[in-house]
């Protein structure tokens, strides 16, 4: 159990950046369970912090709370700071992925964190979550694979949420469909595997059309599946866009499949062809007109 209510972490913003500041400046090469690579196969994540000299040797204190189950709690406090704290995170998330870099064992218990929180935390505290978990799958190294079958495919991953929730929290299922498709766009090894298990969430994307199709009101520009309280769905131009991505994904699978000569269920290629005819603005992936923010312009 947490120590301190949520006002009270709010006051520890200070905090989290100086020991991420700390974390970014120090050696983690002694803490990865893989070798790197050769130069071009994987690289460290970027990262906005510059250091001018050398590394710091990793601190007891540094070691045990990221590297060691005694650290668990700690790291519980930063899955509760992407919830909780409005003002800049992207140190904590730099922090996070540079210590995923080729290190198996904090990948995967990241992971399981950050599962937690999308199945548990209320929908409107999800967006620096599913940040957090965009930037770790985008990792370039040789455990990216893995990462991403583990987020989606393991026990709890978000196909199964996809599957939980449709029914009974709907804003929680689109957040799903539209973190896919958002990493689909941003990571090309992300995009090939999506394409592969497309068996396995297609029926989202006609989900959501439904959602798109079952009221008839304009799309809104000034609501967000987000970050507003509302409890059910809304309709909104990001929705739109991300239902457009996603049959836009599909389709790209159901094309590669016919010019390779195999082919589909029967199920899903009418699925797929309901869902082309269906689309309302059938924009392909890359596209750089939306960045699929849900309160747009």
């Amino acid at each position: 159990n947490r120590r301190w209510s949520p006002a009270q972490a709010r006051e520890f913003l200070h905090l989290h950046s100086t020991l991420a500041l700390i974390t970014l400046h120090t050696d983690l090469s002694p803490q990865r369970t893989l070798s790197e690579p050769p130069p071009g196969g994987s690289k460290l994540p970027a990262s906005s912090v510059q250091s001018s000299g050398p590394l710091l040797q990793l601190h007891p204190d540094i070691l045990a709370s990221l590297f060691t189950p005694e650290g668990q709690p700690y790291l519980l406090e930063v899955m509760f700071a992407m919830r909780e704290l409005s003002g800049p995170l992207s140190l904590l998330i730099e922090m996070v992925t540079y210590c995923s870099y080729c290190n198996e064992g904090f990948s995967l218990g990241v992971l399981q964190l950050l599962k937690s929180q999308l199945e548990t935390a209320p929908p409107h505290e999800l967006k620096n979550v599913f940040q957090m978990l965009q930037e770790i799958l985008v990792v370039e190294d040789p455990l990216q694979s893995q990462r991403l079958k583990y987020a989606f495919e393991s026990d709890r991953g978000l196909l199964a949420l996809m599957h939980q929730s449709n029914n009974v929290d709907s804003r929680r299922c689109y957040q799903c469909v539209k973190f896919l498709v958002t990493l689909a766009q941003k990571c090309p090894p992300a995009k090939d595997y999506f394409k592969d298990l497309s068996g396995h969430w297609s029926w989202a994307v006609q989900w959501l059309q439904k959602k798109m199709t079952e009221h008839y009101w304009t799309p809104q520009s000034n609501v967000s599946n987000e970050t507003s309280t509302n409890k059910t769905f809304q309709r909104t131009i990001s929705a739109q866009d991300t239902l457009a991505y996603a049959t836009a994904l599909l389709n790209e699978k159901e094309q590669s499949g016919s010019s390779n000569g195999s082919d589909g269920s029967p199920a899903n290629e009418n699925a797929e062809r309901s869902l082309r005819q269906g689309s309302e603005s059938p924009m392909m992936l890359g596209d750089s007109k939306s960045d699929l923010e849900d309160v747009d312009s």
